[in-house]
């Protein structure tokens, strides 16, 4: 059984909730979830702080720890190398199906893009330069995952983006968030589990040129893929028979 399959999962708070899987959500399981609160597949953010990291490995002491995002979350928090790494949305994989990709790109934009109007003015003007559209992770879910699907390329600053354009086999490069820095922790941490090259580079910087090129752009391991997806299903099966969850 996956997750979700024939059980309602419902958000709750942090102290509340029974399980944290999917996005950089890890250091608050750390610091407000109960005593034995499952973790499957969330990852770390970027901790800039030695005291603050410090206290997220005290805190995942007391977690069920079924498996963390990638190797660059494992080697903050110090974890045994035989520790199941993956993000929960490559369970995806073989259930979301590709469209016909004939219209062009799409740009996948982190949902606080969309606080800022200058912001989302540039991602437009970008876009439509290379003809392509922009959806926001905050977006319907099924239109973000249509318009994906239909893509023949995806740039995107979300992870998620990232992830699904790789289990739909969408071509995909990581935007960076400035231009001092062409590597992201989330990027890393996720393409480190898969074999993916995660360089990203700035929306601007694009040409007309790459993106008809984006059939050479760099994808990740399939056989890792399948690899990471089989021990997820099998940890997350595991983690609902004894919860009782199923």
């Amino acid at each position: 059984m996956e997750l979700g399959e024939t059980t309602a999962v419902r958000h709750a708070d942090a102290p509340a909730a029974e399980v944290f899987t999917l996005g950089s959500v890890l250091q608050r399981a750390a610091l407000e979830a109960g005593e034995g609160t499952a973790v499957i597949g969330s990852g770390l953010p970027q901790l800039d702080s030695s005291d603050l990291l410090d206290r997220v490995r005290r805190g995942v002491r007391r977690l069920d720890l079924l498996a963390v995002r990638g190797p660059e979350t494992r080697k903050l928090l110090g974890l045994p190398q035989t520790t199941t790494l993956g993000d929960p949305a490559l369970l995806l994989e073989g259930r979301l199906v590709s469209g016909d990709r004939k219209s062009g790109g799409v740009v996948v934009a982190h949902y606080s893009a969309k606080r800022d109007a200058r912001t989302t003015s540039k991602l437009e003007s970008h876009a439509q330069r290379l003809n392509a559209c922009v959806v926001y992770t905050s977006d319907p879910l099924d239109g973000v995952l249509a318009a994906i699907g239909r893509a023949e390329w995806v740039l995107t600053s979300s992870l998620h983006g990232l992830v699904v354009a790789d289990v739909m086999k969408t071509p995909a490069i990581p935007l960076a968030r400035d231009a001092n820095s062409s590597s992201d922790f989330r990027f890393d941490d996720y393409g480190g589990s898969v074999g993916r090259d995660v360089r990203a580079t700035l929306l601007q910087r694009v040409t007309r040129a790459d993106v008809l090129d984006a059939s050479s752009w760099p994808k990740p391991d399939a056989i890792r893929v399948r690899d990471v997806a089989d021990q997820l299903r099998s940890v997350t099966a595991s983690w609902f028979a004894e919860s009782g969850s199923s």
